[in-house]
């Protein structure tokens, strides 16, 4: 080997050892970034006319498993939609759930006292502490059922809100997704490192499949497309932008795709706010959750407005004892206009008392038949009993929804710790190879100066 292949190879190895060592060093820098994958630099032997000329980088390859990731990229799907149900449930529970002072729920606890009201009432008709008993009751009935109702309904804001910046989160990521896209294609045409954006590109990729099912269609020049697991296009060269009315979910094509848009917590937002009315409601106890608990509510304060002879007869109607001339004990249309009626609030001593006894009956019944979206139809039951039915319903689904929530979570952190261990960064391995190609290109440089040394040699010979 002549001094100047030799001097072409150790520069050559120069530059390929100082690219490694920069490789080597992002990777050890990068070892606690999330979605970063391992990057290794190709190395490949340059020909010069038969003979060696050392190496040269022809290329970059990042740490991929591309089964794994789509197994991730599901589970995050799963934890994501099972995770903003839960989100949701547990604030039905502290709708539904608050306590009173004595640690049961608020509603239950407050028909119970109503019904005590007024067995103590008949007891002593005339009694004003009584009276203004009986009417103390009524009101924190009403109140617990308007406070209710108004918190549903503060919630169902919530949810539409959230619903939007998930649309807006959503589209943002896919215009994104699709820069990268570009990106990547015009570096590799220049033969530039590109690892850093791939990674990136599947950190989003991953962030969108918390918005909604995403599956992942390779394109050419490192390019990818983005489709819902039913067919529905998110990305594919240029990137799809929704909107939301507050109702349905449209694409750029003015396309419906409510429906289209599965897993994810996009899908949890849509489907508790989801009214199919007037066709019955949905069986999944997350679907149409808004409209069910305003349903159930306004069963509790219609059991108590709606008048009917039976048998047996209503709170109503024994109170007013089928009389068009004495007023009704309730007023309102629903369980957030649900109210005493203001002229017993203003005089109590007005309290009809000579159905005192036929109401302690009615309350007491256990034959009347209730109905409300999302609760199996009630026979033979009651007041309590109805109330009761409509707080334990929800609570079953929001501890099965936790439980869910919690085994998705545990899932999709182990597939995440697989893929990283797999596809991260090993420092160890990363600190080894660092001191290996520092002493290369070491050695490299020393190869530099000892033919450099000998030309100046060869240089002085007279």
């Amino acid at each position: 080997m002549t001094l100047s292949s030799a001097l072409a190879v150790s520069s050559t190895s120069l530059q390929t050892i100082s690219t490694m060592l920069q490789v080597t060093a992002n990777n050890i820098s990068n070892a606690q970034t999330p979605g970063y994958t391992e990057e290794t630099a190709n190395i490949s032997s340059i020909d010069l006319g038969g003979a060696g000329g050392g190496s040269e980088i022809v290329g970059y390859t990042d740490a991929s498993d591309a089964a794994l990731t789509a197994s991730v990229n599901q589970a995050t799907s799963q934890s994501s939609l099972l995770s903003t149900q839960n989100n949701y449930m547990q604030q039905v529970q502290t709708i539904l759930g608050s306590s009173d002072a004595n640690g049961d729920p608020a509603i239950s606890a407050a028909v119970s006292n109503f019904q005590s009201a007024w067995t103590q009432f008949a007891a002593a008709p005339n009694s004003s502490s009584q009276q203004s008993n009986l009417i103390q009751a009524g009101n924190a009935l009403a109140q617990q059922l308007n406070t209710a109702a108004n918190s549903v309904e503060s919630l169902n804001v919530q949810v539409e809100n959230d619903t939007q910046t998930t649309v807006n989160t959503l589209n943002t990521d896919l215009q994104q997704v699709q820069s990268l896209n570009q990106q990547i294609s015009t570096g590799l045409g220049a033969g530039q490192n590109v690892g850093e954006l791939y990674n990136q590109r599947d950190v989003l990729v991953n962030d969108i499949s918390a918005i909604t099912n995403v599956s992942v269609f390779q394109r050419g020049q490192g390019q990818i497309a983005l489709y819902t697991s039913g067919g529905t296009v998110l990305l594919d060269g240029e990137a799809s932008q929704f909107s939301y009315d507050g109702t349905n979910i449209t694409n750029s094509g003015g396309s419906n795709v409510t429906t289209l848009l599965n897993g994810g917590s996009l899908q949890a937002e849509v489907d508790f706010r989801l009214n199919s009315s007037p066709a019955a409601a949905s069986t999944d106890p997350m679907t149409e959750v808004v409209r069910k608990l305003d349903s159930q509510l306004n069963a509790i304060s219609s059991a108590f407005t709606n008048s009917s002879v039976g048998p047996p007869a209503t709170f109503a109607y024994a109170y007013t004892g089928g009389s068009g001339t004495v007023p009704a004990f309730f007023t309102g249309t629903d369980a957030g206009s649900f109210a005493v009626n203001a002229s017993l609030v203003s005089d109590p001593t007005s309290v009809n008392q000579s159905t005192a006894n036929n109401v302690v009956s009615a309350l007491n019944a256990n034959s009347f038949s209730f109905t409300a979206d999302g609760m199996p139809p009630l026979t033979n039951a009651s007041y309590a009993t109805l109330t009761n039915t409509v707080l334990s319903d929800f609570q079953q689904t929001a501890n099965t929804i936790s439980a869910s929530s919690t085994s998705a979570t545990a899932q999709q952190q182990q597939l995440s710790t697989q893929l990283s261990n797999e596809t991260g960064v090993n420092t160890n391995t990363e600190l080894v190879n660092l001191t290996d190609f520092q002493n290369a290109y070491a050695a490299s440089a020393h190869v530099i100066s000892v033919i450099d040394a000998m030309y100046a040699a060869l240089e002085n010979i007279t």
